[in-house]
């Protein structure tokens, strides 16, 4: 057993060199283990188990706390659509450092508030960070890949790159544990430093060189994104569904912690939030796969219903069982979430691709907005569970709106074969 253990650990060492020796790369293969780093950190938010409580306990109420989260997505619905017009025409590393200092800038707000007031300054800077990074990070893998001739593996590596990002929310939620039992505010703190390493990542990206049109119009450019949005009712069908699903869903989600105390020590939230992030990480690994098997579309609406469902069982118990469900939702989501992305990219224009994802992310944004203070006002009505039955429940409704996208047919008369995996499926 010792030979064993011992054997593992030279193993990962010897791994974890390979991985982090950048010197013999291509500048754009190193773009994406960068990529991997930069994921692991955005998402590494020690404070986001405990965050809905410390809002909540500043501001006195559910719905004032609410309204912190539904002004960060309008700050995003304000910003992501010029942001990505400037990111198709100044390049994404740009883009991704000032997302990175946004997120940067808000944590440190956050940390040190004491007031609704300071709330709603850090809101502002996560809401730049939300229209900033809207789309523009997938869109750098992306083109990335392309101009490595290796378009066909995106499934593959937005699969992995999305698990660095739950592993990255898995160790924030740990340290969030051990840093919650001393106080909220020390877990605030924490956070400052993966945002810290996040900046510095940022600064080593590398910018694809694509033949980007001259600058033109920045509103003739929006116009061209719109036309081919109207004209592709299948992108403009995805998004509303795709919109209407993560709003509704993640507002529940962002609200877990104050049902989560109910049940369960408030020192814990971060512990149980690990398990969760994990499992979601871990299946992520495997999205690429299912969509080889059975298709990217059927992928799709398998996770996101059901997440939902057993959202719902989770709210229905309000009790320790609640946990196990919640953690299945979390492998269900973990499917669904690099399928939904890879179809989206798939959708999109080359030339307004920025553009495109900002409009999506716009959506998103507005659906969040509503949504984030709808579940705090049935909060503040009645009690946690219900209001996080409230919302997945209406998420789960809006889940059928994928079958009416799914439906609408192609600017072509043939569906094109898309490459996912290393298999061509039909999107």
């Amino acid at each position: 057993m010792k030979q064993l253990g011992h054997y593992l650990f030279k193993y990962i060492i010897h791994k974890m060199i390979n991985f982090f020796y950048f010197k013999e790369l291509h500048p754009l293969e190193r773009n994406i283990r960068l990529m991997y780093l930069y994921n692991l950190f955005v998402k590494m938010m020690i404070s986001l188990p405990i965050e809905a409580i410390f809002f909540a306990q500043i501001t006195g109420n559910y719905t004032q706390a609410m309204s912190v989260y539904a002004i960060v997505y309008s700050i995003g619905v304000l910003t992501s659509l010029p942001l990505g017009v400037l990111a198709d025409k100044v390049g994404r590393k740009k883009v991704s450092v000032l997302a990175a200092g946004a997120r940067f800038s808000s944590v440190v707000v956050y940390a040190f508030s004491d007031s609704y007031g300071m709330l709603l300054i850090g809101s502002i800077f996560a809401g730049l960070y939300r229209g900033v990074g809207s789309g523009n990070n997938a869109a750098l893998l992306y083109e990335s890949l392309d101009k490595l001739n290796q378009k066909e593996k995106y499934h593959d590596v937005m699969s992995v790159m999305s698990a660095f990002g739950m592993f990255g929310l898995g160790a924030g939620s740990l340290l969030c544990g051990v840093f919650a039992w001393f106080s909220l505010q020390a877990a605030m703190y924490a956070t400052i430093i993966p945002m810290s390493i996040l900046l510095i990542v940022s600064l080593f990206l590398t910018e694809p060189t694509v033949n980007r049109p001259p600058l033109e119009n920045p509103y003739k450019h929006l116009w061209s994104a719109l036309k081919y949005l109207k004209r592709e009712k299948r992108l403009s069908c995805f998004i509303l569904a795709d919109s209407a699903h993560f709003a509704l869903n993640e507002s529940a989600f962002s609200f877990n912690g104050n049902f989560y105390k109910t049940i369960i020590p408030e020192w814990s939230l971060g512990a149980f939030r690990f398990v969760g992030n994990m499992c979601n990480g871990f299946t992520n690994c495997f999205s690429a796969k299912v969509a080889q098997k059975i298709g990217l579309k059927k992928t799709i609406l398998a996770g996101a219903m059901t997440d939902d469902i057993v959202n719902i069982l989770a709210s229905i118990f309000a009790n320790p069982i609640s946990l196990i469900f919640k953690t299945a939702g979390s492998g269900a989501n973990g499917i669904y979430s690099p399928a939904s992305c890879v179809y989206l990219q798939q959708l999109v224009s080359e030339k307004e691709r920025g553009t495109l994802l900002s409009i999506s992310a716009l959506v998103i944004c507005l659906f969040y907005s509503i949504g984030t203070m709808f579940v705090g006002w049935i909060a503040d009505l009645t009690n946690p569970a219900i209001a996080l039955l409230s919302g997945y429940s209406l998420a789960l409704v809006a889940d059928f709106l994928y079958f009416w996208a799914f439906r609408q047919k192609p600017i072509l008369d043939v569906l094109p074969q898309t490459v996912v995996g290393s298999e061509q499926v039909s999107v």
